[in-house]
């Protein structure tokens, strides 16, 4: 099992000294929630010094007709550099993938609608590295899925989940609608206490989870059931604290077999100011099978 997170900041030494296996960068003008994105020079130059880290490439823009070419050229460009793989969401990308033989470098994680173990089939015989399931299924669906899959499963096991975004800029358009100039952090329903973190850049608002996700406790599951990769979100997580919940979730990795220590060290954590997301909960929408 293979721990990978995504960097926020041109601080990449601090992300390369972290205790995990992978990191995922944003590339420049093709992301949406990142706070900090890299153009391929730079992506090349950090390639050229990744030692043994994986380093991959988040693609997660939604692309339109027009951009179609400009995109493949990109895609074909970076599949050249030393990097392990193309972080995508947009189906159309699967098919220029295929187009340009570099399946084997996609990894699809389409955030929401992989949400069972025929939708994950169908993908994963397109020939792709890596898929992703939806964050919003229990442990038994994610499990089921990897059971019938023929490529490696992501998994992501720690942040704050992504909840809801819009291409418009709705802060911008609030203040302008009340003739205000407040700075909104955080959302709040009418009829709920919780507050929900929320951001706007040049791609649209995203309103994330309240708590972040910790599956620490369900890491014995995941590693019992051979899940390839465990994503640490790094949303409004700052450096030192990424850092050292990557620690965590290595430790524990490395003595998961004695398992006498690994429950009491599981055990001594406080992950308290975190939830389960949806870990225990099967979807309202399962179809029921007869």
């Amino acid at each position: 099992m293979k721990i990978i997170t995504t960097v926020r900041s041109n601080n990449i030494e601090t992300y390369m000294n972290m205790d995990v296996d992978a990191l995922m960068l944003g590339l420049k003008n093709y992301t949406t929630y990142l706070d900090y994105s890299f153009d391929i020079n730079a992506i090349r130059i950090i390639t050229s010094h990744k030692g043994n880290k994986e380093i991959y490439v988040l693609v997660n823009r939604i692309i339109e007709n027009t951009e179609i070419e400009e995109t493949r050229k990109t895609l074909k460009e970076l599949a050249s550099l030393n990097i392990d793989g193309i972080v995508i969401l947009d189906m159309g990308l699967l098919q220029i993938a295929k187009e340009e033989h570099m399946l084997n470098k996609i990894v699809f994680s389409p955030s929401t609608y992989i949400t069972n173990k025929d939708t994950a089939a169908y993908f994963s015989s397109y020939g792709i590295k890596r898929l992703s399931p939806s964050r919003e299924i229990s442990l038994n669906n994610i499990l089921e899925i990897k059971n019938n899959i023929h490529c490696e499963m992501e998994v992501m096991v720690y942040g704050h989940r992504n909840i809801f975004y819009s291409k418009r800029h709705l802060l911008d358009l609030y203040n302008e609608n009340y003739n205000t100039d407040v700075k909104v952090s955080y959302l709040k329903e009418e009829k709920r206490e919780s507050l929900f973190p929320i951001k706007q850049n040049e791609q649209g608002t995203f309103v994330y989870s309240e708590k972040p996700l910790n599956l620490i406790k369900y890491l014995d599951k995941f590693i019992e059931n051979n899940i390839d990769y465990i994503n640490l979100e790094s949303n409004f997580i700052n450096e030192k604290e990424l850092s050292k919940v990557a620690t965590e979730f290595r430790n524990a990795i490395n003595i998961y077999y004695d398992k006498e220590a690994f429950y009491k060290y599981i055990n001594s954590l406080n992950i308290d100011d975190s939830d389960d997301g949806f870990i225990n909960r099967d979807s309202v929408y399962m179809q029921e099978e007869y």
